[in-house]
């Protein structure tokens, strides 16, 4: 992954960016229907018709709260995993990774040569 993280993460940027407007609209959105159907029902003046049930409105209210509001909303859950999606395939990272894997492939090498592995597995299984 690290290795196509120079078309990767202008591509991130793109999404990250359009997730942000996204958000921005929605809760614009959100706003609105607020304005117009909430308070104005609660303040007593005519909202058009038809007007959403009670059921309704609290189901629509707690998308929202999943969605956009909430602390562990959908979209703060994306957004961080984007921008982590970043952060590990950023080439710094590279290495870090190539000793990491260094140091897995070792490890994999003293299990497979192990005495304990080989009695486990016989004599069938390579050299």
């Amino acid at each position: 992954m690290i290795r196509v993280s120079l078309w990767l993460h202008p591509c991130l940027d793109s999404v990250i960016e359009k997730v942000q407007r996204l958000q921005t609209s929605l809760k614009g959105l959100s706003k609105a229907v607020d304005t117009e159907l909430v308070i104005a029902k609660a303040r007593g003046r005519t909202v058009k018709k038809p007007l959403p049930s009670d059921r309704m409105s609290s189901r629509a209210h707690a998308a929202v709260e999943r969605a956009l509001v909430g602390q562990d909303c959908h979209l703060s859950a994306l957004l961080h995993t984007l921008e982590e999606l970043k952060t590990r395939s950023s080439p710094e990272r590279l290495p870090h990774v190539v000793e990491g894997l260094g140091d897995a492939c070792v490890q994999l090498q003293n299990v497979l040569t192990s005495p304990q592995f080989r009695a486990r597995v016989g004599d069938s299984f390579p050299q």
